[in-house]
């Protein structure tokens, strides 16, 4: 799929595609305005999960499934710079710190930016893109941060087990990873590892 904006407009199009085959199994386009992110963003997942003839049970839910961020630039920056994370070009990471921090000015300190913050310092030294390991050390300090921060969230956890992964530490990295699943079944970041 995509995402347009233009001024506050906003244009959504996603599509489903059966991997095996190639072959387009649904496409839609949703519009709106960027106040209206999480709205459409709800419309899309049920659409989705329609497509896919799931049935969701919302009545079931703990609760709204927001993003941390209120603030719709500044989640667009942190969007922004998970894309870049995952790009795997170069400057890449430091593009996605650069975006970090334009959300930082604007809300403060904040879970999911701290988080990226780390896993993007963790990320410079397990690309090898820098042999400065003191980048490990600033991730560990973002994973015990979010660990005072955010008790109950997959994180910290998340990001201290991936250190401890590059620190050697393989069975403390494993705790923590499977702490980190537990804490939040649905985290993609703790199930890509």
């Amino acid at each position: 799929g995509a995402v347009r904006t233009h001024g506050t407009l906003l244009r959504v199009s996603a599509n489903l595609i059966e991997a095996r085959t190639g072959s387009l199994v649904w496409a839609e386009q949703f519009s709106g305005i960027l106040e209206d992110i999480f709205v459409i963003q709800e419309q899309l997942s049920l659409r989705i999960a329609d497509a896919l003839s799931i049935s969701l049970q919302l009545q079931d839910q703990p609760g709204p499934v927001t993003s941390g961020l209120e603030d719709i630039a500044s989640y667009d920056y942190y969007l922004r710079a998970k894309r870049e994370f995952v790009r795997y070009e170069p400057g890449g990471l430091q593009r996605a710190l650069s975006f970090i921090e334009s959300a930082r000015s604007r809300v403060g300190d904040n879970v999911l930016l701290l988080a990226a913050t780390g896993q993007i310092f963790w990320q410079l030294v397990n690309s090898g893109s820098t042999p400065d390991r003191t980048y490990l050390a600033k991730a560990r300090d973002c994973a015990e941060r979010l660990m005072e921060l955010d008790q109950t969230g997959p994180h910290g956890p998340r990001l201290l087990g991936m250190v401890r992964l590059l620190e050697g530490n393989i069975r403390a990295a494993i705790s923590l990873l499977t702490q980190a699943v537990a804490l939040d079944p649905n985290d993609t970041d703790a199930l890509s590892l």
